[in-house]
């Protein structure tokens, strides 16, 4: 090997060259579709709840001309069913034309069962308009109300009792076994009525307190629908 002499150095090879962007048309089209798709969901979800509301407010059955009285709304044997013992409270009757209430309370000085059921009349001129007036009334009084205690309140479609119907739960307390147990309200519409029904059934032992306050409210709303007379 000659003095001064070195091998030539290795010359890396090119890189390939970069893939060409696909055309803009493609790309455009690509946008397009995602943007199609989107809105077809879009779509889709405002039809599905469109149609809920069309089902969930018929606005043609008729009307109620009076409240019905609610003191009639509960036969004797439901009322012995949900609130033993039970007597008409008479510091929570009330009779208007446009709104009746009622409640019955049991016998015990501590922790009586007691029941209560409100109707109300609402009234507006036009085809359809009182039971669409009802329908926002009870729209407006449903709303979820916000969570103490560290449980969220609840609020759920209750399918059977009329036009529409809610059953919202409101934590009451949370005993030392970490049982949270609900007070229960329960609301719904028959074309131009809403019913409000609340129900506190006997105490009974705390693991199964709150599932009987939810059947028993739920039982109560049951038997007012039931006896609820045709619009008049």
């Amino acid at each position: 090997m000659a003095p001064g002499w070195s091998p030539p150095t290795a010359v890396p090879p090119s890189p390939a060259p970069a893939a060409p962007p696909p055309p803009r048309w493609r790309r455009r089209r690509g946008w397009a579709a995602g943007l199609a798709a989107a809105v077809a969901v879009a779509v889709a979800a405002a039809i599905a709840v469109a149609a809920y509301l069309y089902r969930s407010s018929r606005m043609d059955e008729g009307v109620y001309t009076v409240a019905p009285d609610a003191c009639s709304l509960v036969d004797p044997e439901g009322l012995q069913d949900l609130v033993p013992g039970g007597t008409l409270d008479t510091t929570r009757i009330s009779r208007a034309p446009d709104a009746t209430r009622c409640a019955w309370k049991g016998p015990q000085a501590v922790g009586a069962p007691w029941l209560a059921v409100e109707v109300v009349r609402v009234e507006a001129k036009g085809p359809g308009a009182a039971a669409a007036a009802a329908h926002r009334r009870i729209a407006g009084t449903v709303r979820l109300t916000p969570s103490r205690l560290g449980y969220p309140n609840t609020l759920a479609a209750q399918p059977g009792l009329g036009d529409e119907a809610f059953v919202e739960g409101r934590i009451s307390a949370v005993y030392d076994e970490d049982v949270p147990v609900y007070d229960y309200t329960v609301r719904f519409r028959r074309a131009n009525l809403v019913a409000t029904v609340t129900c506190l059934p006997p105490l009974g032992d705390v693991a199964s307190r709150d599932q009987r306050r939810r059947t028993a409210v739920l039982q109560a709303a049951a038997l007012v629908a039931a006896r609820l007379p045709a619009w008049t």
